[in-house]
């Protein structure tokens, strides 16, 4: 009986990494998009916690932005928005920007919840909530630990792999990637 249930375990596995590698390249986007197009960052709309409507053409203004996703029960998130409101401040003058993605801001108690805790911290850059996108929400989804940090350039190209944590442990990747967006996007 053992034997019989190992070989179901392994056949099932087998199974399922057949139907992964078999699914490689393929889209489920009506516009045909492909599986390169993962290293570009979706279509959103949003709003800031302003009211500001804004787009994905929001990369367009900076040299490079730096997205971090977050959400209101994450001690780690809010722990870090004043490091992200000083990497922020260095960005600027370097003609790029940080954006905090508010994950759970669908919902308005969750969004009332998510500017006060931006207030407390008395972090002031740009954060926002997705209102429109589905491969946008798709994106947020396939997010496994927060905060998570995202690197963007101009041209919404997403800049290297995302970093899980808290950017303190990455202060030395996160300026490499922040300096090397920036002169890539200089040689243009």
């Amino acid at each position: 009986m053992k034997e019989l249930l190992k070989k179901l375990v392994i056949i099932t596995m087998l199974l399922a990494l057949a139907a992964s590698v078999a699914s490689c390249g393929k889209t489920d986007d009506k516009d045909g998009a492909t599986s390169s197009d993962k290293n570009m960052m979706p279509d959103f709309e949003a709003e800031d916690f302003n009211g500001n409507k804004i787009s994905n053409k929001m990369f367009k203004k900076n040299s490079v932005t730096v997205m971090s996703f977050w959400f209101n029960g994450c001690s780690a998130c809010i722990g870090e928005m004043q490091d992200l409101e000083q990497l922020n401040n260095e960005l600027k003058a370097k003609g790029g920007a940080v954006v905090g993605v508010s994950v759970e801001g669908s919902d308005d108690n969750e969004f009332k919840e998510a500017k006060a805790i931006m207030e407390k911290k008395k972090a002031t850059f740009t954060n926002i909530r997705i209102t429109s996108g589905q491969a946008m929400a798709d994106y947020i989804n396939e997010i496994y630990a927060f905060p998570t940090t995202v690197f963007v350039n101009r041209e919404g190209r997403i800049i290297g792999e995302p970093l899980t944590g808290t950017i303190d442990r990455y202060k030395n990747e996160i300026q490499k990637r922040i300096d090397e967006t920036v002169k890539n996007d200089a040689g243009k």
